[in-house]
């Protein structure tokens, strides 16, 4: 038994009388106790047992971040001093088969691929939109035979002291039952009034997702008699009238999936205070282990040939201008591929790296 100061309990008698107390209350399972309190016993290297008793009298539902406790993506800190730095160039440079015999040229930029960082989250959205929600959802809309849609879902002034985990929960039960079959949510807590131009807070989620195919009836119905239909928006007002909750299926067609979805990421809200927060909720048929398709990721192609970029080196002497602040930067561009009649592209080899059989 560790002995405690002169007229305290020790810390052993203030463990076992805690856990006779917990061991009261019979609807805890194991596993939320491990989750609550794994970090409030931390060894040291003296085998000593540290006490956190603040983080023990803490309740499960303080743990849970509320809706207002999200903050605007972008609004956190820089992860470091690389992010958002020039690293490299990608390109294709076959010569042979472009027009003008020149080189097709991109700058890449390191990335810590983190929503909250100021630097980076751009580029987060980008590969988040463009990469992993546009080619989902398409495979989705080509295995169903239905289009994407764009969906926003508002909560209740009822419902604004919700957690997040509720928030969102009830977000997917409201989509289903307003006829949503699946697809991706991305929360966003704030609105702008468009009179002051002031930022308040308003709760809501936008959704990419696959409708009942009775909506099709819906876009082109003129009618005004949409209480009685059985179509999407007559559900959507059923909704309203019995939960408050607003769902609103945008009337015009999706241009293009990945710049709906980087758009809305620009713009979205993300917990700091979770390491791994997942900002694209997948639901429905279109969840992780519903849709059961492979897709392969987009790649870089040429726009001359069509062919895969690659990662290229530069060897000529006059570097093209990689700083975005710069006037004359280009995002990209086509650059001469013979310098003093010498090839100045090439495709650039990675050297193998230590470890694990490297030297």
């Amino acid at each position: 038994m560790v002995e405690g100061a002169a007229g305290s309990p020790s810390a052993d008698d203030f463990i076992r009388s805690w856990w006779k107390s917990y061991r009261r209350d019979l609807s805890r399972e194991i596993d939320d106790w491990y989750e609550q309190f794994r970090r409030d016993f931390v060894p040291d290297r003296s085998g000593k047992t540290v006490l956190s008793v603040n983080s023990v009298v803490q309740s499960a539902r303080a743990r849970e971040a509320l809706f207002r406790d999200l903050i605007l993506v972008g609004h956190g800190e820089v992860t470091n001093e690389k992010c958002a730095g020039w690293r490299g160039w990608i390109g294709c440079c076959q010569a042979e088969k472009h027009p003008n015999h020149d080189v097709f040229v991109r700058p890449y930029y390191n990335s810590c691929d983190r929503p909250q960082c100021p630097k980076c989250y751009r580029s987060w959205a980008v590969r988040l939109g463009w990469m992993k929600i546009a080619p989902r959802m398409l495979a989705a809309s080509e295995l169903f035979h239905l289009p994407v849609e764009h969906a926003i879902c508002s909560l209740p002034k009822s419902d604004y002291g919700l957690t997040y985990k509720e928030a969102k929960r009830k977000a997917i039960e409201i989509l289903g039952s307003c006829g949503a079959l699946g697809g991706v949510m991305i929360p966003h807590g704030n609105r702008i009034d468009k009179s002051t131009g002031v930022e308040f807070f308003s709760p809501h989620f936008h959704s990419l997702c696959l409708l009942d195919p009775s909506y099709d009836r819906c876009r082109r119905c003129k009618g005004a008699n949409c209480y009685s239909c059985d179509g999407v928006e007559g559900r959507c007002y059923r909704v309203f009238q019995d939960t408050g909750y607003i769902v609103k299926v945008m009337p015009e067609e999706r241009r293009t999936v990945g710049g709906t979805a980087f758009y809305e990421l620009s713009h979205a809200s993300t917990d700091v205070s979770r390491r791994r927060f997942r900002v694209a909720v997948w639901f429905g048929r279109c969840g992780y282990s519903n849709l059961g398709v492979k897709f392969e990721k987009p790649r870089f192609h040429c726009p001359q040939c069509g062919s895969d970029c690659g990662f290229l080196q530069y060897l000529g002497s006059r570097r093209p201008i990689v700083d975005k602040r710069d006037p004359k930067f280009k995002p990209q561009s086509f650059e001469p591929f013979l310098e003093d009649g010498k090839p100045a592209w090439v495709v650039r080899e990675f050297k193998p790296s230590g470890g694990f059989g490297g030297e």
